[in-house]
């Protein structure tokens, strides 16, 4: 929870690049070490708007961490699955990859969603 509070407090008063990156940091700590649901709603909310520079989400790792994020308490994470699951809007995110680069288990998030 404390990386989780942190991101926002950094993200809040970013102004330049290296403080967004920091906040991401922190963020994905939260979302993928520490599983809060909140922060992996966030760390998704992130990429789509474009906050960070690092590697992409595939959408295996976006259905993962939205699903999570809905399946623990963060109801807004349905709208999102819901304008996730058209491949149209995913083509448009930059920083959601649409194959399958993480070499899970999963289907795409198409196949998975509501």
């Amino acid at each position: 929870e404390a990386q989780n509070r942190l991101s926002q407090h950094l993200l809040y008063h970013a102004n330049t690049k290296e403080q967004y990156e920091e906040a991401i940091y922190w963020l994905k700590i939260s979302a993928i070490q520490n599983k809060n649901p909140i922060a992996s709603y966030n760390y998704v909310i992130a990429h789509v708007k474009e906050h960070t520079t690092e590697s992409n989400l595939t959408t295996n790792q976006v259905n993962d961490l939205l699903f999570h994020a809905l399946n623990n308490g963060v109801p807004e994470a349905q709208h999102l699955l819901n304008h996730c699951s058209k491949l149209e809007n995913l083509a448009k995110l930059k920083n959601i990859v649409l194959s399958e680069e993480s070499g899970d288990e999963y289907e795409e998030i198409a196949d998975y969603l509501i």
